[in-house]
């Protein structure tokens, strides 16, 4: 598959990183990642991949009990930083904010966003989800953190798809074995006026064989078609014998820009979505995007 938790610096002793796209993290937590990557996934689906009601109640407990300590606007976030980089000096802490939920801290690494209360004497890691709207609060707050200028990006690099008149624009990296991509990219193919900028982004440990169908759809003649085709239909593309392809560089570029699963999208305003999206979210994302300039 093509999601997995995210890196995470160390902050509890029980996150330890394992390779450079992956992590062992508590069973709950985790299951709560996978169940929220998708606007469409229910509450149901956290209360049975948490294993039971009883984590669920810790979890809300562990939130509450940060609640109850909340302190007035205005409380020094400069304090907790500094309470917090002296309690945890393994974990580079960068700065601390308000959160959506008022006594609640958000608290940021290079490759994290968690939560204190706002004395710095709990910490939680977790997702904070709008209820009303199932929104991630957490995901939207980080994406937020990672906007990007689109016309940075090293479009050489990328295979260019044109609908309609084009005028719409996105960047996508994607595992052409992945099928988060493949489900985006049979969304896509009902989305008009836009071009699709693909950049190739194999996860070779998660989908064995990725890379090498990777180079075998930039060195086609025709790397658009050949990428819809397999995409599509899983029409195989042709030989992998050209002498250069991107692949490499654009592993180096999504460590830069902590792309951690795939597909990531980038709107041309430079937000970013992570995961397949349905046709109705990306075309209100699509349609509240000015153009670029």
């Amino acid at each position: 598959m093509g999601i997995l938790p995210v890196k995470r610096d160390a902050v509890l002793p029980e996150w330890r990183m394992t390779d450079k796209r992956n992590l062992h993290v508590p069973r709950h937590v985790a299951a709560m990642k996978r169940c929220f990557h998708l606007a469409t996934e229910s509450m149901e689906c956290i209360m049975r991949t948490s294993g039971s009601w009883a984590a669920i109640a810790a979890f809300a407990s562990l939130l509450l009990a940060g609640a109850t300590g909340a302190a007035p606007a205005g409380s020094d976030h400069d304090a907790v930083l500094a309470t917090l980089r002296q309690r945890f000096p393994e974990a580079t802490i960068e700065r601390v904010g308000a959160s959506p939920w008022a006594g609640i801290l958000e608290v940021y690494t290079p490759n994290e966003l968690f939560y204190s209360s706002p004395d710095g004497e709990r910490i939680f890691v977790g997702k904070m989800i709008e209820t009303r709207t199932r929104t991630d609060l957490t995901a939207k707050a980080w994406n937020e953190t990672l906007r990007i200028q689109f016309s940075d990006l090293p479009f050489d690099k990328a295979i260019k798809i044109v609908k309609g008149n084009g005028s719409r624009k996105l960047a996508v990296f994607e595992d052409p074995r992945c099928p988060y991509c493949q489900q985006l990219e049979a969304t896509l193919a009902g989305v008009t006026d836009i071009t699709e900028y693909v950049f190739l982004y194999p996860l070779e440990e998660l989908h064995p064989g990725a890379t090498v169908t990777s180079r075998r759809i930039w060195c086609s003649t025709d790397r658009a078609a050949a990428w819809v085709q397999w995409m599509q239909t899983k029409v195989e593309p042709g030989s992998d014998a050209c002498e250069q392809t991107p692949i490499a560089e654009l592993a180096k570029l999504g460590d830069r820009m902590k792309i951690e699963s795939t597909p990531t999208i980038f709107l041309s305003d430079g937000s970013r979505i992570p995961g397949a999206v349905d046709k109705d979210v990306l075309e209100a994302r699509l349609g509240a995007t000015p153009p670029p300039g």
